[in-house]
C-alpha cells in the first residue's frame, strides 16, 4: 500500500487528488499548508508527495528541502498553476520527480507518480 500526501491549499484539488488517486494499492490524505505538510511528512511515512508551489505559508520548493531531509527516499512532484522558467530548473536542483501544470489531469498525474515510483525501485534493486 503506497501512501500519498498533497499539500496544495485549494481544496478542490486536494479533493480531486485524493478522490482520483485513492485505490487498492494507495491511500491519499491533504493538507493546505507547507508547515502542517512539512511537521506531517517527517512524522509519518509517505511514500509520495504531491506539493503545490505557491502555498500560503511557505513556497513548496522549500516544503520538499524541508521533508527530503526526513525522508530522502520519498517520491516528490510538484503542481503549479503559475509557472516561471526558474521553477523548473529550482525544482530539478533538489530531484523532484515530476513537475506539473495545472489544471491537473489524473493520466499525467498517475504517470508521474508511476515514474517516481519505478525510479525508487530502481535505486533500492541497485543498492
Amino acid at each position: 500500500m503506497y501512501r500519498i500526501l498533497v499539500i496544495d491549499d485549494e481544496p478542490s484539488i486536494c479533493k480531486a487528488l485524493t478522490m482520483g488517486l485513492t485505490s487498492t494499492d494507495m491511500e491519499v490524505y491533504s493538507t493546505g499548508t507547507g508547515g502542517t505538510g512539512v511537521r506531517r511528512g517527517c512524522a509519518e511515512e509517505f511514500d509520495v508527495f504531491i506539493v503545490d508551489l505557491y502555498l500560503p505559508d511557505m513556497n513548496g520548493l522549500d516544503v520538499i528541502r524541508e521533508v527530503k531531509k526526513c525522508t530522502p527516499e520519498s517520491v516528490y512532484i510538484l503542481i503549479t498553476a503559475q509557472n516561471q522558467p526558474d521553477n523548473s530548473a529550482d525544482a530539478e536542483k533538489i530531484g523532484i520527480n515530476g513537475f506539473l501544470e495545472k489544471p491537473l489531469d489524473m493520466k499525467s498525474v498517475q504517470d508521474a507518480i508511476k515514474s517516481g515510483l519505478d525510479h525508487r525501485e530502481d535505486r533500492f534493486d541497485s543498492a
